[in-house]
């Protein structure tokens, strides 16, 4: 596995993204892990689209961030 993904339409504090890290840390897994979620903080006011888009949580920046980190390793 040459990397761990979680994605979620959550705070990146507390939620799936936080589980899975304490388990990454429990096994001690040399795999880079990427939260993708919205970030601690207020979010906005808009429609899910908009607010997904803004914070880089739309399919198209899932996909972008995704190849990055691929191509960094």
């Amino acid at each position: 596995v040459k990397l761990i993904v979680t994605l979620e339409e959550h705070n990146c504090c507390g939620g799936f993204g936080s589980a899975v890290a304490e388990e990454v840390v429990k096994i001690g897994s040399p795999v880079p892990l990427e939260i993708m979620a919205f970030p601690d903080l207020f979010v906005g006011v808009g429609s899910r689209e908009d607010l997904l888009a803004l914070h880089h949580l739309d399919s198209g920046s899932i996909v972008r961030r995704i190849t990055a980190l691929l191509a960094a390793r």
